[in-house]
């Protein structure tokens, strides 16, 4: 069978669905030797090697008639001259029309991970809102398998766009074996040095964007006692990201006594110690396609709190606090017992191990194999 993914988003510091279409191609790599694979980029990636795979950069462009004339006639084309029988897409985007391909000479799996711009349209940008409804609905009206990453993002699919003629699959995401708590006291120093933290804090990991809930979270930390908030700085780790500046306005005006600190973007191989240093993580975000910051926590030990909303208690399950995410009140609540109550500490400590143990990504290459060769499967039968 000839699989081929559109790994354009795989790339240095790469985001989220990066992560996750990086990640996905290395799992499958390792484990099928039956298949061939066609991996496009938009950028070469010397690490990803096997021999059954074949790499093609494309000419990478942040102009969108660009990729999309990319997607919608030279994808094609290439897919009917190869013969492809899948075409993976991790990241939403398939073509709009496939006019140059065989009626079922390829089939098409994507993975819609989230359908946030259609629950929370105000904390996106009209560009984003306009271009996710499209990518999302021509999605599901092409493809053959759809894949999610949540229960949730499915419920919300299906409610939002109706019932869907090819089967939605849930697919939990993972965390990188990467994630472990760091021991290595002179890389402790070495990232508490870079990042200039202080010696106990309260972590937030996540872009600076309205979706995020940071304020939120700001508003919930200076509720602590102020001998508190002396102790454990509240300590934004993050980039900057759309309709950021009326975030940071509010977060300096909340900042009275200079114990909130944002520190920036960090550096992905930073990320295990900086967990590994936090008292407690706090993520209280509005909405979550899946959210992978509370598992890299859990994976390194440390305690978490999230919210009680969309699919975060499906990742984090009994292992953390979860909390209504707009309770700003509840959550300072909940902050102030973890920070004073070390045998709960322990015990979240305990349970996130445990529970971020759950999440490897062999698992999910397995079952996103899996899917693939059902649609491959599909394909041969129709042509039958």
């Amino acid at each position: 069978m000839r699989i081929a993914i559109d790994g354009r988003t795989i790339v240095h510091g790469r985001s989220g669905v990066g992560t996750y279409a990086h990640r996905i191609v290395s799992g499958l790599l390792r484990r099928d030797q039956r298949n061939e694979y066609f991996l496009f980029l938009s950028a070469p990636w010397p690490e990803l090697e096997a021999p059954n795979l074949r790499k093609f950069v494309i000419e990478r462009s942040d102009r969108m008639i660009r990729n999309r004339w990319w997607e919608n006639v030279r994808l094609p084309r290439y897919l009917a001259r190869h013969e492809v029988d899948v075409y993976f897409s991790p990241a939403y985007a398939l073509p709009v029309r496939p006019r140059f391909i065989r009626p079922g000479s390829t089939r098409f799996v994507v993975t819609i991970h989230d359908v946030i711009t259609d629950i929370l349209p105000e904390t996106f940008t009209v560009r984003m809102r306009v271009w996710q409804a499209l990518f999302n609905r021509n999605a599901v009206a092409l493809a053959d398998r759809i894949i999610v990453d949540s229960e949730s993002t499915k419920r919300d699919l299906l409610r939002l766009y109706g019932p869907t003629p090819q089967p939605v699959c849930v697919v939990p995401l993972s965390v990188g074996d990467e994630y472990v708590r760091e021991m290595d006291p002179v890389n402790l120093q070495r990232v508490r040095a870079r990042y200039a933290l202080p010696q106990s804090f309260v972590l937030f990991v996540g872009t600076i964007e309205p979706r995020k809930n940071i304020t939120g979270l700001a508003r919930a930390y200076q509720r602590l006692p102020e001998e508190l908030r002396r102790r454990f700085p509240l300590v934004i780790c993050g980039a900057v990201g759309w309709h950021a500046e009326p975030i940071l306005s509010e977060l300096k005006s909340l900042n009275v006594s200079d114990s909130i600190r944002c520190v920036g973007f960090a550096a992905h191989e930073d990320l295990p110690a900086l967990y590994s240093l936090a008292s407690v993580f706090v993520y209280p975000s509005l909405y979550e396609g899946f959210g992978y910051p509370p598992l890299e926590a859990m994976a390194c030990g440390v305690p978490v709190i999230t919210s009680n909303t969309s699919s975060l208690p499906e990742v984090v399950g009994d292992a953390g606090i979860m909390v209504d995410p707009r309770d700003d009140a509840a959550l300072a609540t909940s902050i102030q017992r973890v920070l004073e109550d070390h045998d709960l500490q322990t015990t979240l400590s305990r349970k996130g191990l445990e529970r971020a143990a759950r999440f490897r990504w062999q698992t999910t290459a397995d079952q996103t194999l899996a899917i693939l060769e059902s649609a491959g499967r599909q394909n041969s039968a129709a042509a039958r």
